[in-house]
């Protein structure tokens, strides 16, 4: 995680927003108003770096180093605090506890979320997130040990870094029913991200599924016999992209899991945002956006397609990508009707297929 920044401002002095989007405005306007620091913005800063100092731990220090210095001579309405990029939850909720004490409203648009001192949360419908991540990592909280514990707590830290990264709406997983699914429909495309845990021996893996589907490529695979007509891809992140080891997935402390999200969130949603156009779906699949995603389905079931989307974004490569996908190897569930499905599919795009862009 990176550039995770929370806004702090006196609410006795400026009031507390009505919603999120009041306080996204309020924030931009409060740092840039000159002012001299508040009494209740000094004492929010004094006890949290008095809660740092004695929590043990060093990776705080180059983004958190003397707050109440900083405090003091901010000279600004509010107070910007950029957040460690790993083990910020625990110093979140001590932030947000000690804000309320204070008096003190707490902006943070990357969780998009804001702390009123009251107790409340907005907007309202990342209160229950917010209470899965303060139960979480309250002080003395243990990491669970059964697979239902785990997915009790895990799910509001997934549901935290996908609500950074767009509007993922939660439902079942059409391809997999007793996953949940969390899909983001776009105008070019529709993707589905779910997480997948299982208990070996006492040991908790975790792994997160990824899938694409598009119309523009749906219509043109519906005419072969290839494998997932219905899929542009679909791949496990950390076992076939990645190509983390089972026990690299293996979560066993909150540390474990920290690590495992923001590997999750620096592999998967750059990705992900670029499969959202016909050009970033042929940059993700045939170019040097993400070569570990290139790698992976040129050797994998869904090489028709990735020339479907080359011949559907104008790649000039396209001529050169039927070459380097007509290997034998890497075909899986298409190898028996490679011999004759490929050279149909070939001539096809080259004949009836017309760049979209």
């Amino acid at each position: 995680m990176s550039n995770h920044y929370i806004v702090a401002w006196d609410a006795r002095h400026h009031g507390m927003p009505k919603d999120f989007a009041v306080a996204g405005e309020q924030a931009a306007r409060l740092l840039t108003q000159e002012e001299g620091p508040s009494a209740g913005l000094q004492s929010f800063a004094e006890e949290v770096a008095a809660y740092l100092q004695n929590c043990g731990e060093e990776g705080w220090q180059q983004f958190l180093w003397d707050l109440p210095g900083r405090a003091k001579g901010n000279g600004r309405a509010a107070m910007r605090i950029e957040m460690p990029y790993e083990d910020w939850q625990h110093i979140l909720v001590k932030m947000v506890e000690v804000a309320a004490k204070h008096q003190v409203v707490l902006y943070n648009e990357n969780l998009v979320m804001v702390f009123l001192p009251s107790g409340q949360v907005l907007p309202a419908a990342r209160n229950k997130i917010w209470q899965g991540l303060q139960a979480a990592w309250s002080a003395g909280s243990e990491f669970p040990q059964t697979k239902g514990q785990f997915k009790k707590w895990f799910d509001p830290q997934f549901d935290t870094v996908l609500a950074r990264h767009g509007n993922f709406v939660k439902d079942k997983n059409p391809w997999e029913n007793r996953l949940v699914a969390f899909i983001r429909d776009g105008d070019f495309c529709k993707q589905y991200i779910s997480y997948i845990c299982d208990n070996y021996d006492g040991v908790l893996n975790v792994e997160v599924s990824l899938r694409v589907s598009c119309k523009a490529v749906q219509e043109i695979c519906q005419h072969f016999k290839f494998f997932g007509e219905d899929t542009v891809f679909s791949a496990d992140l950390f076992f076939r992209v990645l190509k983390w080891p089972t026990e690299r997935r293996d979560i066993s402390s909150f540390q474990d899991a920290d690590r495992w999200l923001n590997a999750m969130e620096e592999a998967l949603f750059p990705a992900m945002d670029l499969a959202c156009t016909i050009q970033g779906l042929d940059l993700l699949l045939n170019g040097e956006a993400d070569t570990r995603y290139r790698d992976h389905f040129h050797n994998y079931v869904f090489k028709p397609q990735c020339l479907i989307v080359a011949r559907l974004a104008g790649n000039p490569r396209f001529e050169e990508l039927v070459e380097e996908l007509s290997v034998e190897t890497g075909w899986h569930a298409n190898a028996s009707v490679r011999k004759t499905e490929w050279p149909r599919l070939v001539q096809y795009l080259r004949e009836e297929v017309k760049p979209i862009v």
